[in-house]
């Protein structure tokens, strides 16, 4: 027995892999929200429309998040009791994983704290950005309304949804090292799985850890269906949108002789309208497509308490992509740069 548990799990731990994969993507994920800062910082209208809020906040909580995961093994205890690796074989063995370890119990809880808030947080002001878009782009909100009535809620919601299991992980001594991630996180250790009627562990509760889990699914599953309902009506407004203003241009058409675009600047923004149509759906499907690609393998339902059930390349995934999300986020604003407010003042000539 202890020769398969050493062969799926103390290679996994043990490798360069682990440690240096995260760092890496996390670095990159965090000076790309940083890029995001000082581009918002720099612009023109700096912290002066929701837009920029959001993606000013939103940026601030992944920065929180990825500078947690790349710190890796650092924050750890660098000591575990006999009785933890004896108990729980998730830290069996704890002594032999790689990457210095130069912390202790309150370092690893605040490197947990950091990175719950910070994933949470980031992926709500992902689905606050969306709902932004929503009330501009399908409602025709315009932006001063929307300060007054939607933005408080946005930023509350999103802080509530990353501060408050944050904190219940903290008060409930949730956050230790695992063998799952290379980083502390929101698990209890020393606790016998296979002994249903023990609740207790070392540290933490198993019921704490249970509660934990639950309302981290519910509140990806919440903002995954706000991110693809949002997306979805967007879609809908801007093929509306793109058919009324292809009329327009039509009819402008054929009663115009000579260069069409210089006598008419509203065709020449019809014509630009029809060509970021596409960068629209493309940012679009790049949210989706992120907020998936980083969230699949952490949410593997059990593969936190077992990492032995589940393959090694799924663990070296999420550490592949899991710290990116800041990464993706710069690349999505970069290309579509200027089409969102574009587009806004598109809505309000139809």
């Amino acid at each position: 027995m202890m020769e398969e548990e050493t062969t799926r799990i103390f290679p996994y731990q043990t490798t360069p892999f682990a440690v240096i994969v995260p760092r890496f993507s996390g670095s990159l994920s965090a000076i790309a929200s940083s890029l995001i800062l000082v581009a918002i910082l720099k612009s023109d209208t700096k912290m002066k429309t929701v837009y920029h809020r959001i993606m000013f906040f939103m940026s601030c909580a992944d920065i929180s998040g990825s500078i947690a995961m790349a710190l890796t093994t650092i924050p750890m205890p660098q000591h575990m009791s006999q009785e933890i690796m004896d108990i729980d074989w998730n830290l069996s063995f704890y002594e032999e994983w790689a990457g210095m370890k130069l912390g202790n119990t309150q370092t690893c809880e605040a490197q947990g704290f950091f990175y719950s808030f910070g994933l949470l947080s980031m992926y709500a002001y992902n689905a606050m950005m969306c709902i932004y878009y929503v009330c501009a782009i399908v409602f025709g909100m315009k932006e001063a309304r929307i300060i007054r009535l939607v933005e408080p809620f946005l930023h509350l919601f999103a802080f509530t949804l990353g501060f408050g299991p944050a904190v219940f992980g903290l008060a409930n001594n949730l956050y230790n090292p695992s063998g799952w991630e290379t980083w502390c996180t929101p698990l209890p250790i020393g606790c016998n799985y296979n002994n249903e009627q023990e609740s207790t562990c070392i540290r933490g509760m198993k019921a704490a850890d249970a509660g934990y889990t639950k309302v981290f699914l519910l509140l990806v599953a919440l903002m995954a269906f706000i991110i693809l309902t949002s997306l979805l009506m967007i879609l809908v407004k801007v093929i509306k949108v793109d058919r009324t203003l292809r009329l327009h241009y039509t009819s402008l058409h054929t009663i115009t002789h000579g260069d069409f675009l210089a006598q008419h600047p509203f065709a020449a923004k019809v014509h630009q309208h029809q060509s970021n149509t596409k960068v629209i759906l493309i940012q679009s499907l790049c949210y989706i497509f992120a907020f998936v690609l980083t969230l699949t393998f952490p949410a593997i339902p059990d593969s936190r308490h077992n990492p032995k059930t589940v393959k090694k390349y799924v663990h070296y995934l999420e550490l592949v992509f899991m710290p990116l999300q800041g990464f993706f986020n710069f690349v999505s604003q970069h290309a579509t740069s200027g089409v969102n407010y574009l587009f806004l003042e598109l809505i309000g000539m139809v």
